[in-house]
Parts: C-alpha cells; sequence; structure tokens
C-alpha cells in the first residue's frame, strides 16, 4: 500500500479536488439500496419493522422487532427474503448492497446497534441458492460506527484458479479512525478470518490532533478489477491520504506459506547459530 503526505497547500488544494469529485459522483455519500442483476433481476434491501416488511409473518419474530428484507424481482415475479441475522430486538440500519456482477450474487452489508450498546457490523451473501455464510467483521464493538462502505474484487486463487472474490470493507470509528478490512471468498465461502487495519497507523507525519474535514473516507475503484483507492483524512494528523489496495494473488500467497512452513520445520531440527539457521532457511526459500 502508498501512502501519500502532500504539502499543506497541495492538502487543501487536494481535498477541493476529492469534495468536486464528490458532488460529481452520484452514489457515493449515499447507501446503494437497489442493484440490478446481470439477468435483469432487481435486489433492494428495506429497513423497517417486522410487522410492516411481513404482514403475514410466518418467521416466528416479534412484530415489533426491527428487520432487513431483500425484495428480489425477476420475471416480472417478486420474492421478498428475511435477512438472517436481523430477526432479534436490535437496530438493524445502514444496508448496503453490491453485486458481484461474474456470478450475480449480491453481497449485503449492515450495521447493528444492540440494546447493550454494542456495535458491529455484518456482511452476507445472496444467490441463486438462497443465503451465504453471515460474516461478523471485527472491531471495536463498543465504538460508533459510521455507515460502511463495501467494493469487491476478484481474482484467482489455488491451482485450480477457483474465483476468489474479495469484498473489501471500508468505515470509520468514533475516536479510532478509519478502519479497513478484506473479507476473502472462495467459490462463495468464506475463508474464516479477517484482519481489521487501523488505516490512520499507516500515517509516517507526527499527530497534530483530529481533523473534521471529509470525516467520511472514500473506497473507489482502481486502475483494474483487482485493486481500490481509499481517500481520508487521518484522525491524528489532519492529513489527506490515499492508498492503493490491492490483495496478493494467489502464486505469492502459496510461496509465502511453503517458505513459512519451510523455516518452522528448519528451525525445529537445527541447533546451533541463528546464522546457521538462516543460511539453511535462505536455501530452502531458494528451492520453492
Amino acid at each position: 500500500m502508498r501512502v501519500s503526505s502532500p504539502s499543506p497547500f497541495r492538502r487543501i488544494l487536494a481535498t477541493l479536488v476529492v469534495l468536486a469529485c464528490l458532488a460529481a459522483l452520484p452514489g457515493v455519500l449515499t447507501a446503494q439500496t437497489t442493484v440490478f442483476g446481470r439477468d435483469g433481476q432487481r435486489f433492494q434491501v428495506h429497513e423497517d419493522l417486522y410487522r410492516k416488511l411481513f404482514p403475514e409473518g410466518g418467521h416466528g419474530v416479534r412484530r415489533a422487532n426491527p428487520v432487513l428484507a431483500l425484495d428480489v424481482q425477476r420475471d416480472g415475479a417478486s420474492e421478498r427474503w428475511l435477512v438472517p441475522g436481523t430477526e432479534g430486538s436490535e437496530r438493524d440500519t445502514h444496508a448496503v448492497l453490491v453485486l458481484e456482477s461474474q456470478s450475480g450474487a449480491v453481497h449485503l452489508l449492515w450495521a447493528t446497534e444492540t440494546e447493550a450498546g454494542a456495535h458491529e457490523l455484518w456482511l452476507t451473501r445472496f444467490d441463486d441458492e438462497g443465503w451465504g455464510d453471515r460474516i461478523e467483521v471485527s472491531g471495536d464493538a463498543g465504538a460508533l460506527k459510521s455507515a460502511p462502505q463495501v467494493r469487491l474484487t476478484r481474482d484467482g486463487w489455488g491451482s485450480e484458479d477457483r474465483p476468489r472474490t474479495v469484498a473489501h470493507l471500508l468505515w470509520s470509528e468514533e475516536q479510532r479512525g478509519i478502519q479497513y478490512t478484506p473479507i476473502v471468498l472462495v467459490d462463495g465461502r468464506y475463508l474464516g478470518w479477517n484482519p481489521v487495519v487501523r488505516l490512520d497507523d499507516l500515517d509516517p507525519s507526527e499527530p497534530s490532533g483530529p481533523s473534521a474535514v471529509l470525516e467520511r473516507p472514500l473506497l473507489l475503484p482502481g486502475e483494474d478489477g483487482r485493486t481500490l483507492v481509499v481517500a481520508f483524512v487521518s484522525h491524528d494528523s489532519g492529513h489527506l491520504l490515499t492508498l492503493r489496495l490491492r490483495l496478493l494473488p494467489w502464486t505469492l500467497t502459496d510461496l509465502a506459506d511453503q517458505a513459512r512452513s519451510h523455516i518452522t520445520v528448519v528451525g525445529a531440527r537445527t541447533e546451533g547459530s541463528i546464522l546457521g539457521l538462516a543460511e539453511q532457511a535462505r536455501s530452502h526459500i531458494t528451492v520453492v
């Protein structure tokens, strides 16, 4: 990832340019609650009380509970699906839909506020077979979160070049700055772990206090289908930062895993100096 830290004049100019771009980008500052599929389907997410979205009931949910519902319209017919995990009394908000154009699936991201004051983010996937895994996005459950953003990238995974979809999530947390996490799905299945990175920590500048300019970060597509660009004002320094995000290709990830396993095996069998261990590890990495 690349970090830029411009001069004060350039920061002001860059901020004005970004703000001008915002005005020219419809949908950047509003939640994407409706998307259209590759075969003409229309997907729309709703936030409301259960009794209003499902007046006939049938899900065993209290009528006064706030829930999310997904409408799927195709060939003139419409179906309404209850979003799994939203059946309780917690408040579900900031729902965002994004289409995975290659597979036709849609991904749904939303925020939840519990009665105990916890703030959580969730992600799930919907396709012709129904709902996928419901994924809890890690983060500080006690911190108030902004409306989350999500964009997808796609590449191959494994020797069989299976489709790998990465859902890139971006949000801000009160007093904690900008948070980012990539959620990796292979063949539509969650790999089971995703790191959360505080992007403000990538700013090499000295802290100078929080800034109120452009508080909401931007998550924009990059030059191809595998990269993204993040623009935000650092909570710590007040600098406008831009980051270019791209996950390592599977081949490099596989090479790193093999090298790590070799180093672990060599270290367990090696006695003597650290230089001897390093030399044997280097030979193993060269072979890999």
